[in-house]
């Protein structure tokens, strides 16, 4: 009978990572040993320990739903916790690199994607509570994440669960962003400061032009690019709803 699963990682940063991952994500130091050259190894307890296998096109699948792209080697760790923005934000400000902002998924969780110490590649995730059961929730300003890059535009998610993705949008003076669509989601904007145009449809040759106060509605797959004739700068409050990847940049429309 099989009795524990330890997962062992050489870990060149050691000191690094063992601060990260005991001090910061808070696993508990269950046993520590010395070698008679004197090199260190720390036990942690994770918890639970569980082994999840995937075939390559569904590692694939996970990699779509959590970043969007493919990013993990074959082994990825993954860490349940209670609150996803908290231990994601407190791992990025100990220095882990956010690849992907928490993330609704399909499996009724909120995942982000985080590159570690010892070369890790982290899933910090948490179970979603039961429909009617979740709490209201504030996200201030000093919680959003950088999300969903696209050449020449700023977004930066608030809130991103099943079904639902919403953040600011923020496009300098003069800039204009690269081609892209939204998948799956269809896209609403308001516009809150400056001023936003669109150009989409064959060749790009369909604009519209809002300012502030002012509704946007981008259909789902509608191919398209934003652009801030002004010289002041724009911000946007952005609303999607539908599932997928929620940015896909292209090279352009179709002619």
């Amino acid at each position: 009978m099989t009795r524990q699963l330890r997962l062992c990682v050489t870990a060149p940063d050691y000191d690094t990572a063992l601060r990260f991952y005991r001090d910061v994500l808070g696993l508990t130091e269950s046993g520590s040993y010395t070698s008679p050259a004197g090199d260190r190894v720390t036990i942690l307890d994770a918890g639970t320990a569980t082994l999840e296998l995937a075939e390559p096109g569904y590692a694939a699948y996970i990699d779509e739903v959590e970043v969007g792209r493919r990013v993990a080697g074959p082994v990825r760790v993954a860490f349940e916790v209670d609150d996803c923005r908290a231990v994601t934000d407190r791992l990025a400000a100990a220095g882990a690199e956010i690849i992907a902002p928490p993330t609704g998924t399909p499996w009724e969780s909120l995942n982000s994607r985080l590159s570690g110490p010892a070369g890790l590649q982290l899933t910090v995730f948490a179970e979603l509570a039961p429909r009617g059961g979740a709490p209201v929730e504030v996200i201030g300003p000093d919680r959003l994440t950088d999300a969903d890059p696209t050449p020449g535009m700023h977004r930066q998610q608030a809130i991103g669960v099943p079904g639902l993705w919403a953040g600011l949008v923020h496009t300098e003076p003069g800039a204009t962003s690269g081609w892209h669509h939204h998948g799956d989601h269809e896209t609403s904007l308001y516009v809150v400061s400056g001023a936003m145009r669109l150009e989409f449809g064959p060749g790009g040759g369909s604009v519209v032009d809002a300012g502030p106060g002012d509704f946007i509605h981008v259909p789902a797959h509608t191919v398209h690019r934003e652009s801030n004739p002004t010289g002041q700068r724009a911000t946007a409050v952005i609303a999607r709803a539908g599932a997928g990847v929620p940015t896909v940049n292209v090279d352009g429309p179709a002619g």
